[in-house]
């Protein structure tokens, strides 16, 4: 969901025989512990996302998803531009695929590809599971400076990265906090190259959701636009109408 969803926070450290890095718990306990859903089991999401391809000439490409997680079932309607529309169903162990208005056969099996999928996101999180540590004051370019804490470990982004393809083996992220504790951006390698995720607007803790972000790839000749993205609505655990799926 990308729900470039939900979000944002973490976890603590976690080596048995070593001691917390203090400023690092500090950040990351703060951010978390004021997350509005950091206790709640999510049974429902209904997402309205836009994503601005800059790099492909600012294709914008806009997708609705509503997942039942409790009916493992899910609706996902993307509008690439251009008038191409496609629509996917899952729902009763079967997956369901229009593209422009016609229906596509799936193999069989393909429902088996959704079972991660409909696991709930969570924002609980268990300090034995990860590794947290605080890396000082660090810039990125021009482009933003702030308090650095790298994590590390199996669950990054409880509530943020699931679903989200470009976290997919990604073992470790960075996270940049201004000095009020806001967040300003997750930064990650991917490739050989830095990605850095800046939020438009400082996150503020207690605010964790779904933020406006803009993704730059850092190179030699310094930040290069990516994509913009933004969410026009988020609906978390709210009856979903009979016959959306």
């Amino acid at each position: 969901m990308g729900a470039v969803a939900a979000l944002l926070v973490l976890l603590f450290t976690s080596l048995a025989v070593a001691q917390p890095d203090e400023r690092a718990l500090e950040l990351l306990q703060e951010f978390h512990g004021s997350d509005p859903w950091a206790d709640e089991v999510i049974e429902t999401l209904e997402s309205v996302t836009v994503m601005v391809h800059v790099e492909q000439g600012g294709t914008e490409v806009r997708t609705r998803s509503v997942v039942d997680f409790v009916g493992r079932r899910a609706l996902i309607e993307t509008d690439h531009g251009d008038g191409l529309r496609t629509t996917m169903r899952v729902s009763d162990g079967q997956v369901r695929m229009t593209v422009g208005g016609e229906e596509i056969p799936m193999p069989p099996g393909t429902a088996a590809l959704f079972e991660a999928f409909f696991d709930p996101p969570s924002w609980s999180f268990d300090p034995l599971e990860v590794d947290a540590s605080y890396d000082g004051v660090r810039a990125y370019g021009d482009l933003v400076e702030g308090e650095h804490v790298t994590v590390r470990g199996a669950s990054l982004l409880p509530g943020f990265s699931d679903g989200v393809p470009e976290f997919e083996g990604i073992t470790e992220l960075a996270y940049l906090f201004d000095g009020e504790g806001r967040l300003l951006a997750i930064i990650y390698e991917f490739e050989s190259e830095t990605m850095i995720i800046l939020v438009d607007e400082p996150l503020v803790p207690g605010g964790a959701g779904w933020p406006a972000s803009t993704t730059y790839r850092l190179g030699p000749d310094g930040p290069e636009l990516l994509m913009r993205m933004r969410h026009e609505l988020v609906r978390v655990n709210e009856p979903i109408p009979a016959g959306t799926f």
